[in-house]
């Protein structure tokens, strides 16, 4: 049984512009993507000599840039703006915004791979669903990612499972080839 090759290329036709098409889209679609996740939410008992005890309430809400491209005027809104601090150091305005009757803090940029820790410190009743709203960029909205803190393992542990992960790569590589090797003898090739 010969193989035609008219029909072969006929048939790769499609598929490689399709993959040529993916590759191009991506890299012409360089954007910036903001993710954010939320750290602790703790509760704390304050105690002053002379004075009763009352608490505070504080959470993180991290923000990273993971895109390709800078996000432009990067918005915390909050309903009720708290006490809060930005880690590290970094350039942002507070803007009020009279539509929602909320504040925002504005980075006007992240560049990819930049991060900003905001602690926020608040009295109750508010807490931490009431402090903050959607985060937004130029680009769209914020990404919220549900993040779980896990021990990190040995570097010994993480080489290994590289190291197999490619053992089993090449293991697969050479089972395809064998069978587009067989598939070629079935067909008639030498």
């Amino acid at each position: 049984m010969a193989i035609e090759w008219a029909v072969v290329g006929e048939v790769a036709k499609p598929l490689f512009g399709a993959l040529v098409g993916a590759l191009g889209k991506s890299w012409a679609e360089r954007k910036p993507k903001v993710i954010t996740f939320y750290g602790s939410v703790s509760t704390h008992e304050v105690r002053l000599p002379g004075q009763d005890p009352f608490r505070v309430f504080t959470h993180e809400v991290v923000v990273r840039n993971i895109g390709k491209k800078p996000a432009k005027n990067v918005r915390l809104p909050h309903l009720n703006p708290p006490d809060y601090f930005v880690r590290p150091p970094t350039q942002y305005a507070i803007e009020p915004n009279p539509s929602t009757g909320s504040s925002d803090i504005v980075i006007p940029l992240m560049v990819p791979g930049e991060e900003a820790l905001v602690s926020y410190l608040y009295q109750p009743p508010m807490k931490a669903h009431d402090v903050n709203l959607p985060i937004k960029h130029d680009d769209g909205f914020a990404l919220v990612k549900d993040v779980h803190l896990q021990p990190k393992l040995p570097v010994a542990v993480e080489r290994t499972a590289a190291a197999l992960v490619l053992l089993g790569l090449g293991t697969m590589g050479y089972m395809l080839y064998l069978g587009v090797r067989a598939a070629l003898r079935f067909a008639g090739w030498p």
